[in-house]
């Protein structure tokens, strides 16, 4: 009794140490893409840092390795060194070892966790815009008028809200016969924060999110008896890889149907095969410098000329190479398929979203973007298990 009061202890500990750096990492990062970065950029590095050793300190005092972990942890040394190399920004650097610390952690408590500090920043962020206590920026060209709402970039609030809508829903879809209103309600969230952004294809796919999740809390046997669709959703990850990819390398502008798609997408494929002839792949990426239309900490557009990939898997194959995509690939697919096997049709469904997400936008790479990364943690090893033998 008192060896199970000690476990018990530890894993308290162990799951507070956890959220104290996870908190403190959806701080800075949340701030850092606001114009409240002025204020926090000089101590960014220090408090990943700390973050890091937080969850260094946490396996330390109270985990103890298991044989089958030991995978797991190899794996996620390789990508956190390949990361840590190739890296430009310090925010990407503890996303394994985020994934590590999380592995006997519930995902729903995460994802609890989560919306609470995203949302309340959030609300934050927005309405220190309104009151002008930081830059409110407004972009306007020919095509459209995006406002920022104190973030420095439009697409970012609207992903931001995209991740948060996502975990809500999801922690709440297998509830008996959810209230309509919680699916109405980020419906109008999202629309009023796209009527600033005009950021359509986070908008869109959260509209289309929200449909198909609202009609498996109605119907639970929607997807399971489309085998077609489970499929194509269980391999969505490595398909969409595929399809940007061979998109882009075949890119010719003198085929039109090609080119009308090309401008279709703001010119993501002729920038992606002009990139490529920058930072030709290789297995472990390069050290690159993309110029995009995100705004400085100041609120000033980046000297240059425009090269930024928004295709993910290519992207994260120029930066981190052939190695770092293959494993990234498989772990996502993996988690997909123990998805379907445990039948958890909504979470499945969540995922195949972003890997479509990922063909024209890489900003779901980013851990605060996307909490749904944390299920690899989950599904890539036995929580039960290990937490049986601990019990033993």
């Amino acid at each position: 009794m008192k060896r199970s009061n000690l476990i018990f202890k530890k894993t308290q500990i162990s799951d507070s140490l956890f959220f104290l750096s996870y908190g403190i990492y959806l701080l800075v990062t949340l701030l850092g893409i606001s114009f409240y970065a002025i204020y926090i950029n000089p101590y960014v590095k220090v408090l990943i840092i700390l973050c890091v050793l937080i969850i260094i300190f946490k396996e330390i005092l109270c985990e103890k390795i298991h044989f089958k972990e030991i995978l797991y942890l190899l794996i996620c040394g390789v990508l956190s060194l390949i990361m840590l190399i190739h890296s430009v920004n310090a925010t990407l650097f503890p996303i394994f070892f985020f994934l590590y610390g999380a592995r006997k952690i519930e995902f729903k408590r995460i994802a609890k966790f989560t919306i609470i500090e995203s949302f309340g920043l959030f609300i934050f962020i927005v309405v220190s815009a309104k009151l002008g206590i930081i830059l409110n920026y407004t972009s306007i060209s020919a095509y459209r008028t995006r406002t920022y709402l104190g973030f420095r970039y439009s697409l970012y609030s609207q992903m931001l809200l995209f991740n948060i809508t996502a975990l809500d829903l999801y922690i709440n879809n297998n509830k008996k016969r959810k209230s309509i209103f919680r699916y109405l309600f980020w419906v109008i969230i999202n629309y009023w924060l796209f009527s600033y952004t005009d950021s359509r294809l986070s908008f869109y796919l959260a509209v289309v999110l929200i449909i198909i999740l609202f009609i498996l809390n109605r119907k639970p046997n929607f997807i399971k008896k489309r085998k077609v669709v489970c499929f194509f959703a269980i391999f969505s990850f490595a398909f969409s890889a595929i399809f940007s990819l061979t998109m882009i390398f075949n890119y010719d502008s003198s085929d039109s149907w090609m080119r009308n798609l090309n401008e279709t997408l703001g010119g993501r494929l002729s920038l992606g095969l002009h990139s490529l002839s920058e930072y030709p792949i290789n297995l472990f990426g390069h050290n690159v410098k993309y110029i995009g239309n995100g705004l400085d900490i100041n609120g000033k557009k980046t000297i240059g000329t425009y090269n930024y990939v928004d295709c993910l898997y290519l992207n994260i194959l120029e930066k981190y190479g052939i190695i770092f995509v293959m494993i990234f690939i498989m772990l996502l697919t993996y988690t997909s398929y123990k998805t379907w096997e445990n039948k958890n049709y909504a979470l499945l469904i969540i995922l195949s979203f972003y890997a479509l997400h990922g063909i024209i936008d890489d900003l779901e790479i980013y851990l605060f973007y996307n909490t749904f990364w944390f299920t690899i943690s989950e599904y890539f090893i036995s929580n039960k298990l290990v937490m049986k033998e601990d019990l033993k």
